[in-house]
């Protein structure tokens, strides 16, 4: 059988549900946690000076009803170092999200996979090793949708000319895949 295993009614491994009298179980499907590893090499974010924040698609969802149970980072940066930008003074802060970054915040959907970690000032070369859970965990639901994953960064304070976060590592990513029944 594929990645999806069907029993029929009968053959199930226990009853899963008791159906009251006119409703039959006529479905058993396992469906298993989807894992799935990005592996990042020299990944280069450009952060413009105007807008002093950047982002990066870095993998797709299907287009059906996925629940995101959690994402683990291990991540290397580098920052870009010209003067003036993001050099090795300046903090960054990272989060990856469901949308793009729109703002120096980093919150809401583009901090809904992993919450904004901050990478502290005085190193040209930070680690984020973080997994979602380590705050307080959300189940994300993305409903039947073009869905993405995005790399957000925003360095602490403003800059005055274009730079760029470079990134290594990987990212995992735990997810169940619910289905596309209607849609």
């Amino acid at each position: 059988m594929d990645a999806q295993t069907r029993f029929q009614v009968g053959s199930l491994p226990e009853a899963f549900l008791t159906p009251p009298v006119g409703v039959a179980e006529t479905w058993h499907f396992t469906k298993a946690l989807q894992y799935v590893r990005l592996t990042l090499t020299n990944v280069k974010i450009p952060v413009t000076s105007a807008l002093a924040y950047g982002s990066l698609k870095i993998a797709a969802f299907p287009v059906t009803n996925i629940l995101l149970v959690g994402c683990e980072a291990n991540l290397t940066l580098v920052k870009g170092g010209i003067a003036t930008g993001i050099v090795s003074a300046t903090g960054v802060d990272v989060a990856l999200g469901t949308v793009a970054a729109s703002n120096t915040e980093l919150t809401s959907t583009m901090a809904n996979i992993l919450a904004l970690q901050e990478c502290d000032a005085g190193l040209i070369t930070d680690t984020v090793q973080a997994h979602s859970l380590a705050a307080t965990p959300v189940f994300t639901g993305i409903v039947d949708d073009v869905a993405a994953v995005f790399l957000n960064v925003a360095p602490d304070g403003a800059i005055s000319v274009d730079d760029s976060v470079t990134f290594s590592g990987t990212v995992d990513l735990f997810y169940f895949d619910l289905g596309n029944v209607v849609g």
